[in-house]
């Protein structure tokens, strides 16, 4: 049995080449427990270990992964824009590989965090997510929306008006708005009390 003081590492190496100075390829894992620090570096070199450590996340208790989720957020503030960039392109391809039942335990999660950063980072990252979409438009069709729309649903009024109000912004300063729109299925649209035709004004 390990104490709780303690730490697994759950580390995954491959065989191939990766740039350490790419802040892309590790995970820095820091929270505390009983006072204790926690630190873990895990290596991702592909995206089937980047999906190994999503579902690892997955099986964490909340307060451990809210912890991680966070520290990550922080992080992604301060990487470049390629970084960030081809970090949400493997979360995107990640996501139709997960379970229903840990999306739903990672998405809500991920939003409550989420919605606790300032707005101005929020719209970064939505913006980030909507030119991967708009550019792979493949990809919303096996992203498991209804999944994720659920768990929207259940989030506490103030944390869904703020993501709404910063997915908004990220649609009304989108060169072409109606490019992204119209790849969100109805249900999402009426989820985020979106009218297409009120974004128009």
């Amino acid at each position: 049995m390990i104490a709780t003081h303690q730490i697994v590492v759950f580390l995954i190496k491959r065989s191939t080449n990766v740039y350490a100075s790419n802040p892309l390829h590790y995970i820095y894992i820091s929270c505390s427990i009983t006072g204790s620090p926690l630190d873990a570096r895990i290596k991702i070199d592909s995206k089937a270990n980047a999906m190994n450590i999503i579902q690892t996340l997955a099986t964490l208790p909340e307060f451990l992964r809210k912890s991680i989720l966070k520290r990550k957020v922080k992080e992604f503030h301060y990487m470049d824009n390629q970084d960030k960039y081809e970090t949400i392109s493997i979360i995107l391809e990640t996501l139709p590989s997960i379970s229903e039942d840990k999306l739903s335990t990672l998405a809500r999660t991920w939003m409550e965090v989420l919605s606790d950063v300032d707005s101005e980072q929020i719209v970064e990252i939505f913006r980030i997510y909507s030119d991967e979409i708009k550019n792979n438009p493949d990809l919303i069709g096996k992203i498991p929306i209804d999944t994720i729309i659920r768990i929207f649903y259940i989030l506490d009024d103030r944390k869904k008006e703020k993501l709404i109000d910063c997915l908004k912004e990220v649609f009304l300063t989108f060169p072409n708005r109606y490019e992204i729109i119209n790849l969100i299925p109805a249900s999402g649209l009426v989820a985020l009390g979106i009218d297409i035709h009120s974004l128009s004004h």
